[in-house]
């Protein structure tokens, strides 16, 4: 049974920088391998797979974008608790007078 490596952050962002716009590369069972030596006979699979990566990506930056235009709305529509600081300064100011 095929098991994905457990990648550090560094190595998936590196990864992913270069299916977005750098070498060819595809993912063995120990990392990223780069497809060039290989050439053509697993380029073109390679490249309609990195294509549906970055299709993938691009998808989910849409749907976030949407999702966080959602929720400053919802926000810019709470009323904001009141601070409990402004309270008590308010009620010490209508003690004095």
């Amino acid at each position: 049974m095929f098991h994905w490596p457990i990648f550090e952050e560094a190595i998936v962002a590196r990864l992913i920088g270069s299916l977005a716009d750098g070498p060819l590369w595809v993912l063995g069972p120990h990392g990223p391998i780069p497809v060039d030596p290989w050439g053509p006979k697993y380029a073109k699979e390679a490249v309609a797979a990195r294509q549906q990566v970055i299709k993938g990506l691009k998808a989910l930056q849409q749907l976030g974008a949407e999702l966080n235009t959602n929720r400053k709305k919802i926000a810019n529509a709470t009323p904001l608790a009141p601070d409990e600081d402004s309270e008590q300064e308010e009620l010490d100011k209508k003690k004095k007078k």
